[in-house]
């Protein structure tokens, strides 16, 4: 005590001296901002492309991965889901896109810690003019992921732990009604005043599936035009502009089953392979692995490694 007393100024300064300590700490927490001291290290776990179909070896599949990922030491703190939860062609019906949720929900209660969905290419309803159902239903397009995955939304924000975390719906549409990626004006605006609230300190990664940036056309095709309109979000650069302008440190990707990191300036681009291996037909998908990315945040910086799981291919039913 005699310690203490000894380092604090005269006792009629120490009220005023103890008021500028707090405003000194709030300002450095302005905006919710943690000192980079002060954010606890912390682990989270980004899996995408589970391609889930309604069979007994892919449910399997699915839950041995949740069993390997719950296992993690240290424990994740929270997961993301990073699209096409769900394998499309076992949704074609109201229906059945029913089910396929069920039993996605059904399984992902598995997880020992919070769950967060980012929607997939795979995970939206498309109801034909032939199919004989309402296609103005609300659950058609990406109504079912809102109403039972996305809280009303496709696109969301949170903070955790010093860090925000921002989902985006990376899904256009052709004008024959295709998909593509894309970021529409909505959810740009909305993205910069997300961002704008969250300020040019705070650490932030983003998560979609279709990426913003991969060499993988380089790498697997024979020549170097522009990627196909359902392979990169068509206007990333307008997107990379915005996130460029704050304290965007990691974007992690989905949609093309590889694994891979691209760093330009400040920020990592990863693409976080396929816990489905190859859609529940084989371990790997061009030679990559079934796994997922596990991030290990420490302050503002973080590291990362792609685990697999065991799981092996058994006698399909």
């Amino acid at each position: 005590m005699k310690v203490f007393e000894k380092n604090l100024p005269q006792r009629k300064y120490r009220i005023p001296y103890i008021l500028i300590l707090i405003i000194l700490w709030f300002g450095a927490c302005k905006e919710g901002v943690l000192p980079e001291k002060d954010i606890e290290d912390f682990r989270f776990v980004f899996a995408t492309d589970i391609h889930l179909i309604p069979q007994k070896h892919a449910i399997d599949g699915f839950n041995q991965a949740i069993a390997a990922i719950n296992g993690l030491k240290p424990e994740p703190h929270f997961v993301i889901l990073g699209g096409d939860l769900v394998e499309n062609r076992y949704t074609r019906t109201l229906d059945n896109a029913e089910k396929m949720f069920n039993l996605y929900q059904k399984i992902t209660m598995k997880f020992s810690m919070p769950v967060h969905n980012v929607i997939g290419n795979n995970d939206v309803i498309r109801i034909f003019d032939d199919s004989g159902e309402d296609s103005s239903h609300p659950d058609n397009d990406k109504g079912l992921f809102k109403r039972r995955l996305g809280n009303g939304a496709t696109y969301r924000s949170f903070d955790y732990n010093g860090w925000h975390y921002v989902l985006l719906d990376s899904l256009g549409k052709t004008e024959n009604g295709a998909y593509r990626g894309y970021i529409d004006d909505d959810q740009l605006n909305w993205l910069k005043n997300d961002l704008e609230k969250t300020g040019t300190e705070r650490p932030v990664c983003v998560a979609l599936h279709i990426p913003l940036v991969t060499s993988y056309i380089q790498i697997e095709s024979d020549n170097m035009s522009a990627p196909p309109r359902y392979l990169v979000v068509n206007n990333g650069t307008k997107v990379i502009k915005l996130l460029s302008e704050y304290n965007v440190r990691l974007i992690l990707q989905g949609h093309l089953h590889i694994v891979e990191e691209i760093k330009y300036k400040k920020t990592s681009y990863i693409t976080g392979g396929i816990l489905s291996g190859a859609k529940w037909e084989a371990s790997s998908w061009l030679g990559h692995p079934n796994g997922y990315v596990v991030v290990d945040v420490r302050g503002h910086e973080f590291s990362w490694e792609y685990q697999s799981y065991k799981w092996t291919l058994p006698e399909k039913e």
